[in-house]
C-alpha cells in the first residue's frame, strides 16, 4: 500500500512538470522527404480559394536556399485584375515556453515593391485550419522584409504575450492583390524556422582592468547564457557585427593599440544559433 501510495506521489510530481519539460518547439530546415513537413508533427498549406495553381511548396535551386538544401517558396502567380491571394503556410501546434519567440531567415526574388504582403499570424484555437481563429502578430511589405530584397535575413518575432504552456499554430500568410491583368506580388521564400526561449540581452557593460595592450570587459547576464560573443572597434568605427568568442565573464581581450581609444559590444550566445541582440558600446 505504501509502495502504491508513493507511486501515485511520484506520478503526481511527473505529470505537474511534465508540461513544463514537455514544451514542443520548431526546428524545421524543410530538408526532409515530403512538403509540406510530416515530422515530428504536420505542417498543412491553404488558401483562399484565389489562385489555386500556385500553392506553398519546396525549393531545392541552391540560389534560393539559406542553408541546407532546400527552402519554402510561395511563387508568384497571375490571380487576374480585382483579385486576392492569400496563401497559408502553417506550423504543427507548438507548447510555448516563457519567452518564447519565432525566429526565421527569408528573403524576396523581386526588387522594388511589386505588391505582397506578408504576416506571421497566431492561434490558439485546437483545430488547425481554423483560419478565422488566426491572429497577426507581425506583418511587412515587400520594402520593409528585407534591407537587401534577394539577401537572407533574419526575422525575431516576439511570442512573449502568450504565457508558458499555452499551445499555439504559427501561420505564415503571403498576400497579393493584383489591379490589372499582368502578373504581381513576389515570392516570398522561408528557411530555418525555430521556435525558441529568447536569449535575454547582457546589460551594464563595464570595463576592469586596463593594461598598455588588454582590457578587461564584463556585464550582468540577465539569462541562462554561459558564453557570450564580444568586439572591440575602435571609438569612431562603426561595429561590424561580428566578435570573438568569450567564454567567460569577465573577458580579457587583446592585444589592443596602446594610447588609442575604443568600444566594445557583446551578445549572449544561448546555443544552436539563438544569440542576443548586440548590446553597447
Amino acid at each position: 500500500e505504501i509502495f502504491i501510495t508513493m507511486k501515485k506521489i511520484i506520478l503526481g510530481i511527473f505529470m505537474m512538470i511534465f508540461p513544463f519539460l514537455g514544451f514542443a518547439q520548431i526546428t524545421e530546415g524543410f530538408e526532409g522527404a515530403t512538403f509540406p513537413p510530416t515530422t515530428p508533427g504536420n505542417w498543412i498549406v491553404l488558401d483562399n480559394g484565389v489562385g489555386t495553381t500556385v500553392s506553398w511548396t519546396e525549393t531545392t535551386d541552391p540560389t534560393r536556399v539559406n542553408t541546407g538544401l532546400k527552402a519554402a517558396i510561395m511563387d508568384r502567380e497571375n490571380v487576374g485584375a480585382g483579385n486576392t491571394s492569400i496563401d497559408w503556410l502553417i506550423s504543427p501546434q507548438i507548447t510555448v515556453g516563457a519567452n518564447s519567440q519565432l525566429r526565421f531567415f527569408t528573403r524576396q526574388t523581386l526588387t522594388g515593391n511589386n505588391g505582397s504582403t506578408y504576416e506571421i499570424r497566431v492561434s490558439t484555437n485546437a483545430t488547425q485550419n481554423n483560419l478565422a481563429a488566426y491572429a497577426p502578430v507581425q506583418n511587412w511589405t515587400e520594402t520593409t522584409l528585407n534591407a537587401t530584397f534577394n539577401i537572407y535575413e533574419e526575422k525575431i518575432v516576439s511570442l512573449a504575450a502568450y504565457p508558458a504552456g499555452t499551445q499555439l499554430y504559427i501561420a505564415f500568410v503571403k498576400s497579393n492583390t493584383q489591379p490589372a491583368g499582368a502578373t504581381t506580388g513576389d515570392r516570398w521564400l522561408i528557411d530555418d524556422v525555430k521556435v525558441v526561449q529568447q536569449c535575454l540581452d547582457p546589460t551594464i557593460l563595464t570595463v576592469g582592468a586596463i593594461t598598455p595592450t588588454t582590457a578587461s570587459l564584463g556585464w550582468t547576464n540577465n539569462g541562462t547564457a554561459t558564453s557570450w560573443e564580444v568586439e572591440v572597434v575602435p571609438a569612431a568605427s562603426a561595429p561590424t557585427g561580428v566578435g570573438v568568442p568569450a567564454p567567460t565573464n569577465p573577458f580579457v581581450v587583446g592585444p589592443l593599440i596602446p594610447g588609442t581609444a575604443y568600444k566594445y559590444y557583446v551578445r549572449a550566445n544561448c546555443g544552436s544559433g539563438n544569440f542576443s541582440q548586440w548590446v553597447g558600446p
